[in-house]
């Protein structure tokens, strides 16, 4: 069995651990803060780029106000106030403003999302299975911090022989044991198969969904289970002194219409 989703949490950004917020086993849930990194650089780069966004936007305001005052005063009824030439430098102040002060805004939306790295948060609800960092540790963004996984839906995958991907009955409800629960069934539902056969093992993987909400079955744990299978043609039940192996083949000898012939057999 495996768990329905799990992921290891890396650290985005070089810092130091300020605070781990949970341990193994703790539940978790979806946009809980599980760990806090501490970077001094990161905030220091997100006051100067607030700093420098402030200035953009100053300048561009103080160009914006002396162009829209200079067109004005050229569209008055007295000509030659304003020169041409003044106009036209005054738009291009303007326009270059601008976009200084778009620059600024995105580079201090860069480092906003550069400092949300510090805060490492739960992407789903599960449980916390390894935690491999400790307050103070130095990390960098290869350093994995927690590893968290969903135990509530469990994966059953089973790995069906090439002999009987053919042979399922439209049952799609599996009955199951635990060796951690020797006394007690438990179900799993067909929810999907990969539809090719490994050409390690000629088999077919077969996926079950279980429900796990009373946190009884263990994510890594090998379970006992019988399929349903069935056959589309009848069967025949034959003795084994029935059946002649030779290196080359296994079959049994029939009589028909008073002729003996060889028929290919193969355990089922």
């Amino acid at each position: 069995m495996q768990p329905r989703l799990q992921t290891d949490l890396f650290a985005k950004v070089q810092g130091y651990v300020r605070e781990m917020k949970v341990d193994i086993g703790d539940r978790i849930h979806k946009g809980q803060t599980l760990a806090i990194l501490e970077a001094p650089e990161v905030n220091t780069q997100v006051s100067a780029s607030q700093a420098a966004l402030a200035s953009a936007l100053s300048k561009y305001t103080a160009s914006k106000d002396k162009y829209q005052r200079l067109y004005q005063a050229s569209q008055s009824e007295s000509p030659g106030i304003v020169a041409p030439v003044e106009l036209v430098n005054s738009h291009d102040q303007m326009a270059a403003d601008s976009a200084s002060w778009e620059a600024a805004k995105q580079q201090s939306k860069a480092y906003k999302e550069v400092s949300g790295y510090l805060y490492i948060t739960a992407p789903f609800d599960g449980i916390v299975i390894a935690r491999k960092a400790d307050p103070g540790a130095l990390v960098s963004a290869s350093t994995m911090l927690l590893t968290v996984q969903d135990n509530n839906t469990l994966r059953l995958r089973i790995s069906v022989p090439e002999t009987y991907v053919a042979a399922a009955t439209g049952k799609k409800d599996l009955s199951f044991s635990v060796d951690a629960w020797p006394q007690q069934r438990f179900t799993g539902t067909l929810t999907r198969k990969t539809e090719t056969i490994d050409p390690a093992t000629r088999t077919e993987l077969w996926e079950y969904d279980v429900d796990n909400r009373r946190h009884l079955l263990k994510a890594g744990a090998f379970v006992y289970a019988r399929l349903s299978l069935g056959r589309g043609a009848p069967s025949i039940i034959l003795p084994p002194t029935a059946i002649a192996t030779t290196l080359e083949r296994k079959f049994v000898i029939r009589v028909h219409d008073g002729k003996a012939q060889y028929i290919d057999v193969r355990r089922a």
